[in-house]
């Protein structure tokens, strides 16, 4: 889910509670504001799938948190994600050491991908990571 579908979900949520709750609006506007959110909903994705810079502008991109046992003081302060919010997310992965950690990656639904060393292996998967 990215941020426009929270939004989408929100809105439609709330326009729905004043629909019922309210005597003031009527159903049919509760039915057009949700066929526009609807549609607009449609349009955002049309677009997204079509248009990378479309696609990059709604989703964001990944952003590396940890490389190679350095934390990015920088982008760790722009995303707000502390060193214990990085040693957390090493732990939940089952990995004891930093030592043992290629990159830390926030992804951008939000959530937070641990990727192990691995002898010998070129990592391949930092390939669209923003630094």
């Amino acid at each position: 889910m990215n941020p426009f579908d929270l939004v989408v979900t929100v809105a439609l949520g709330s326009i729905l509670s004043t629909t019922i709750v309210s005597r003031q609006s009527g159903v049919a506007d509760g039915l057009t504001a949700v066929a526009l959110l609807v549609l607009l909903q449609y349009i955002v994705a049309w677009l997204t799938i079509r248009s990378s810079g479309f696609h990059h502008f709604i989703n964001g991109e990944p952003t590396l948190l940890f490389h190679q046992g350095d934390y990015l003081k920088r982008v760790m302060r722009r995303h707000r994600v502390s060193e214990d919010d990085i040693l957390a997310s090493i732990r939940d992965s089952g990995i004891s050491s930093t030592a043992s950690v290629t990159a830390v990656i926030l992804e951008t639904d939000g959530s937070v991908t641990v990727i192990r060393n691995r002898k010998g292996k070129e990592v391949t998967s930092l390939k669209n990571v923003q630094r």
